[in-house]
């Protein structure tokens, strides 16, 4: 019991010894033999680089492998400086193809309305979407009879959905100064399928 002891201090000593001098750690792989000369147990240390076969008659006794396990994880280093920038690496597959989407306008109609032709103030017009469609916006303006836009003292008071009714656009128009010429209003509803 006496000799492993022994040789269990030597071990230990010889891996102690191989982590603080640095040519003996720097060392990829340490080989020990071990003799008897005048009754005593002489040890010989050498070392070889890692992935070469200790001399014959000696063992490898610090490896890489066992120089990892010797201790506990250490503390962890201060982070290095920010390495170079990488080339940009290749450009990926193409991904399928999607399904095809509906076409913008699809469902979208236009309802138009216009009021009476004559001098008579105020007066409105309301385009109303067809059935099975609704109301999502719409414009309107003044008009002369003959459906140019006028330069009348005439101007639009609304132009708007109604609030009670999913499908119709009214515009209303007045005389900011009464006149003689006839002018109407005329309305655009845009609608949606539903």
């Amino acid at each position: 019991m006496k000799t492993l002891t022994r040789g269990f201090a030597l071990t230990m000593a010889i891996c102690v010894l191989a982590l603080l001098i640095p040519s003996v750690a720097s060392a990829e792989q340490l080989c020990l033999k071990s003799r008897l000369k005048n009754g005593k147990v002489v040890h010989a240390l050498k070392s070889v680089p890692d992935g070469t076969a200790c001399p014959k008659r000696t063992v490898a006794i610090i490896t890489p492998e066992n120089i990892a396990s010797l201790g506990g994880q250490g503390v962890q280093g201060p982070q290095g400086p920010t390495g170079p920038k990488g080339e940009m690496g290749l450009q990926g597959l193409q991904g399928p193809i999607g399904p095809q989407g509906a076409p913008a306008l699809a469902g979208i109609s236009i309802a138009s309305q216009l009021s009476d032709s004559n001098s008579t103030s105020p007066k409105s017009a309301t385009a109303e979407c067809p059935v099975g469609t609704t109301v999502i916006g719409g414009s309107g303006g003044v008009i002369e009879g003959i459906g140019v836009p006028t330069s009348l003292p005439v101007a639009i008071s609304f132009a708007a959905p109604l609030l009670f009714s999913s499908s119709q656009f009214q515009v209303r128009g007045f005389e900011t100064t009464a006149t003689t010429s006839n002018w109407q209003v005329i309305a655009f509803a845009l609608c949606i399928a539903q």
